[in-house]
């Protein structure tokens, strides 16, 4: 896990997450900024993983997402919406 900017409710965000494979470790990066502003140079958040089972093997995608707000701990989780998923083979 990464830590991720604070983010502003009622903001639409777009996301940029990179996924590369090198031997034993996949490098993960993710840029989110306000949806319509231009999309920034550098990554937000970037890590490695080398679970061992994960590298080198071929798969498909899936996407995954969750809201970490709490239930009585402010408002409601707002909804998450994917569109214009690109995946591309280097």
């Amino acid at each position: 896990m990464v830590a991720v900017p604070a983010l502003d409710a009622g903001v639409t965000y777009a996301v940029r997450f990179r996924c590369e494979q090198a031997g034993a470790s996949t490098a993960l990066a993710a840029r989110i900024w306000p949806a319509g502003a231009p999309e920034p140079a550098e990554w937000t958040v970037t890590t490695t993983d080398t679970t061992p089972g994960l590298q080198a093997v071929s798969g498909g995608v899936a996407v995954d997402a969750w809201n970490t707000v709490t239930p009585g701990n402010g408002g409601a989780p707002g909804p998450i919406h994917v569109d214009d998923l690109v995946v591309t083979s280097r």
